[in-house]
């Protein structure tokens, strides 16, 4: 049974976290389902990148400077969003070159400054094992968030899921009445963090994940019928 598994990694473990450590944006996603590991190789990984509130000449002219990024191009740049397409082989020992030697898939990465969330889908427990026992062993400084089966994982307590926290009402509100859902856009996340009191990541955070509850409360509702 597959089991995922949610963790907190600095920066520091791995390439790409390294090269966007010091760079000016808000948040920094990693987009597609990246698959290593026993069925695949140790070899180049090649996901988009998508960051927000970046510099997207300057993060591009970052990226190709950085050691061990071997590619690095802007793809599109639009509103404060940009998207580049990254490419860089896991140096040895680091927490992506680990993974590789694992039955493990990377479904989600989302970082910004000194840390980044990874939601790993492990297929047997001998890679979970493994796992544990790498962020045992060293100072990797691998914060574990949540453990779960794959099916518990997706069904665990739906209804408490898709409610708003305050803090998540509070800052879809705001975004809202300042036009950061207007086209075109009135404000940013800068002026927004700045008017809530609170860091750009976690705003990102509040709006992303409020967001992801009021879409998957709205579709699961079935729609009215046009009236004939």
């Amino acid at each position: 049974m597959s089991v995922v598994v949610e963790c907190s990694v600095p920066a520091a473990g791995f390439e790409l976290g390294r090269a966007l450590r010091d760079a000016e944006f808000t948040s920094a996603e990693l987009e597609r389902l990246i698959a290593i590991g026993s069925h695949g190789d140790a070899g180049t990984i090649a996901p988009f990148l998508r960051t927000l509130d970046a510099d997207a000449a300057a993060l591009e002219a970052t990226l190709r400077d950085t050691e061990g990024i071997d590619h690095a191009r802007l793809l599109d740049a639009f509103d404060d969003r940009a998207l580049f397409g990254v490419e860089w082989t896991p140096a040895d020992g680091g927490f992506l070159h680990t993974l590789s030697g694992l039955d493990v898939a990377i479904s989600e990465a989302v970082g910004s400054g000194d840390r980044w969330r990874f939601r790993l889908r492990f297929h047997t427990d001998e890679a979970l094992s493994a796992f544990r026992e790498y962020r045992r062993e060293g100072e990797t400084g691998i914060d574990l968030r949540r453990v779960a089966d794959l099916a518990d994982w997706e069904t665990a307590e739906p209804a408490e899921a898709m409610k708003l926290t305050p803090a998540q009402h509070e800052a879809l509100v705001t975004a809202f009445e300042e036009g950061y859902f207007a086209v075109p856009r009135r404000t940013n996340l800068v002026s927004l963090s700045e008017q809530l009191g609170i860091s750009g990541q976690s705003l990102s955070e509040r709006l992303r994940r409020g967001e992801g509850k009021l879409l998957a409360t709205s579709l699961v509702a079935k729609p009215e019928p046009e009236p004939e």
